[in-house]
């Protein structure tokens, strides 16, 4: 049996411009993905093909026989009915389906518990709170009981902290009613906290696609490298200093280079700036400019010092290929 939603040479033009090309993804069931990348990168088409409800223009999309039921997509702008009561919005696909009054009270109030709005059933979603609204959205997704769930950008209405909650709750539903959740999102920080798989779509391709931490540490393309994160070219007048004997272009990320302060050493800190979680170091090393992300604190402008790089990557051909 088919363990895999399986994505295959799928492509949309709007127009002439090109906004999915020949896609290809295998989408692990009871997984939660997450579709990264900037504006405009196909991301939110891609979901609407899943959803069914824009078109292909060729290429497949076909579910494991297990999964009997259409995806439920959940909109950036929640798409509530601002007439109806939040027991009725989460009831109105279950009411559309003809179920029983008294099973329908019971799978309302039941999800309504779950994710924390069974106080709220009374309200109106102009009553509501940003954060209020999408759990009364989420509730009316899952009451349905999908096993495919598709968020556009479920974050992008809520403040920091609301996310961290929302991200939790998301995760535990994930896990718990073992769904499979394909999300949207331009946030990286996100995409790597909540993420089994992480597929980032570039300029209408698939740039990279796997684990955060593969994506972030052994990324396949400079883009995608890029957009996950500052990234260090090591110039070629630095591969001696750093004992380096390679071909190709050198890169790495700004916490992989190690600081120690030295007295006689032949680097110099130029800039210092504190970000709250890390202090950011810019190092000249002969006369080139490294990052450095670092929890020393006892370094200032001017101080000498020895930089030692842990760990790095490279690109075959220094090339930017899609995978």
């Amino acid at each position: 049996m088919k363990k895999n939603i399986e994505v295959r040479k799928l492509t949309k033009r709007f127009g002439n411009k090109m906004i999915l090309e020949s896609i290809d993804m295998d989408i692990p069931k009871g997984e939660f993905l997450s579709l990264l990348g900037p504006s405009g990168a196909g991301k939110t088409t891609f979901l609407k093909i899943l959803a069914g409800i824009l078109e292909a223009d060729s290429g497949t999309v076909s579910y494991p026989s297990d999964i009997r039921q259409s995806p439920v997509l959940v909109f950036q702008d929640y798409q509530l009915f601002p007439y109806m009561s939040v027991y009725n919005n989460i009831a109105f696909g279950l009411q559309a389906r003809h179920k029983p009054r008294k099973e329908i009270e019971r799978l309302v109030k039941e999800i309504a518990g779950t994710l924390g709005i069974l106080n709220h059933l009374d309200a109106y979603p102009g009553q509501l709170s940003g954060g209020e609204k999408q759990r009364c959205a989420l509730a009316r997704a899952l009451v349905l009981n999908p096993q495919v769930i598709l968020l556009d950008e479920p974050f992008a209405n809520l403040d920091k902290n609301l996310k961290s909650d929302t991200a939790r709750l998301l995760r535990r539903i994930q896990q718990e009613f073992n769904l499979t959740l394909i999300s949207v999102t331009h946030d990286q920080e996100e995409a790597m906290m909540l993420s089994d798989t992480i597929a980032l779509l570039m300029e209408g391709e698939v740039k990279d696609f796997g684990a955060a931490e593969q994506l972030y540490r052994k990324p396949r393309t400079l883009k995608g490298a890029q957009f996950l994160g500052k990234v260090n070219c090591i110039p070629r007048e630095c591969y001696d200093y750093f004992q380096l004997d390679e071909e190709n272009k050198v890169y790495c990320r700004p916490e992989d280079l190690d600081i120690r302060e030295n007295a006689r050493g032949s680097a110099i800190v130029e800039q210092r700036f504190f970000n709250g979680r890390f202090y950011k170091y810019i190092i000249r090393v002969k006369d080139s400019h490294l990052e450095v992300y670092s929890s020393e604190e006892n370094l200032s402008p001017g101080n000498p010092l020895d930089i030692v790089l842990k760990e790095y990557f490279q690109f075959p051909e220094d090339q930017d290929k899609s995978i």
